[in-house]
Formats: C-alpha cells, structure tokens, sequence
C-alpha cells in the first residue's frame, strides 16, 4: 500500500483553493472558472505525490533485490568455492605420499 504524506507547498496550496473557492462563494460571485483553473493544479499536486511515494517504494525494492541478489550470488559463490576447495584438499590428503 503506497502512502502518501503532503508535503507543506500541497498543503498551503490546497488552503489558498478553498479559501479562494470560499471567498468566491462569500460575494456571490461564478467559481466555476476559479476552479477550472485549481482543478489542473490539485491534479498535479496530487500525482506528484503519488509519484514521489511510488519512487520511494521501487527504491526500496531495489535494496531489498540488490541484497537478494549479493545473498545469492555473491555468498553462494564463495561458498561454492570454499565446498570446492574443501574437497580438493581432502582428496590431496587421502592420495598423499
């Protein structure tokens, strides 16, 4: 689940549309064009938000894959290796002199 946390701009810029669209409605005058104009922005602001928590969420599905990845081949090699070497030098012990 991806959550997001407004940031202070979303947050001022979001009190200055309901202001403005209460003010507007205090005097009677038409919001309908004061709130074409806001809708596009509270969009944005709302998929800039989105975008920025998704961000943070592949980041850390990259850490965890960067670990998975060195877990498996990084460590399995080496131990590959050891369990290899092992062996030969078990071997060389039994057919010494």
């Amino acid at each position: 689940m991806i959550t997001m946390k407004p940031t202070g701009f979303q947050l001022a810029a979001l009190i200055v549309i309901i202001v403005g669209v209460t003010v507007l409605t205090a005097f009677g005058k038409p919001t309908g064009t004061y709130i074409a104009l806001v809708t596009p922005i509270l969009a944005a602001m709302y998929l800039d938000g989105r975008t920025e928590a998704q961000n943070q969420r592949l980041e850390e599905q990259d850490r965890q894959l960067a670990q998975i990845t060195h877990q498996t081949n990084g460590i399995l090699t080496e131990r590959i290796t050891q369990a290899v070497q092992e062996a030969l030098d078990q071997r060389e012990g039994r057919q010494g002199p």
